[in-house]
């Protein structure tokens, strides 16, 4: 399943177990590295302030209605779970990163994601440029490399890279 990170964000996590929710997602954290899902950050109690993180591996089933794990148990503190408190500490997130052409034409910015929710994988990348208006849907394919800066992709062809065309001029 394909999910998009605006659609997970406050989205419910329930657990097997206690047959109940225990949180809803509050940040996603991917791999700067690789661009694989590590894990989510959980905020749970009133309002949310009790936060915990929640490894990619312990998902257990997703859809747009949820998540599911097996267990509250799999919640950790962020701080016990390494490698996610390691990239939250960089402060590396693809919300709003730059996204250039190996050629170093500037694209726009990260404004969604899509990850694929079987594998922890990044699928693609929505890209909207400011001007002149223009969106675009890259796919992981694409993408070259990934780091706390910036979203390098190949040059593409103008018919491929574009999936949504530009805003119309008003009247």
């Amino acid at each position: 399943m394909q999910l998009l990170a605006s659609e997970l964000i406050d989205m419910p996590i329930g657990a097997i177990d206690e047959q109940s929710k225990v949180g809803t997602i509050e940040e996603i954290v991917i791999s700067p590295e690789d661009g694989k899902l590590l894990g989510l950050i959980v905020g749970s109690g009133i309002l949310g302030f009790n936060k915990s993180s929640i490894g990619w591996q312990d998902i257990l089933d997703a859809d747009k209605n949820g998540l599911v794990i097996q267990t509250s148990d799999n919640l950790l503190s962020v701080e016990d779970n390494i490698r996610i408190s390691e990239v939250i500490q960089t402060g590396f997130s693809l919300d709003n990163l730059p996204v250039e052409t190996k050629s170093g034409q500037k694209l726009g910015n990260i404004n969604d994601y899509s990850l694929n929710m079987e594998s922890g994988n990044l699928s693609k990348i929505h890209v909207h440029q400011l001007l002149p208006p223009q969106d675009r849907i890259i796919s992981r394919s694409n993408i070259i490399s990934i780091n706390k800066d910036k979203v390098v992709v190949r040059d593409l062809p103008a018919k491929e890279e574009v999936r949504v065309s530009a805003v119309p001029e008003p009247a």
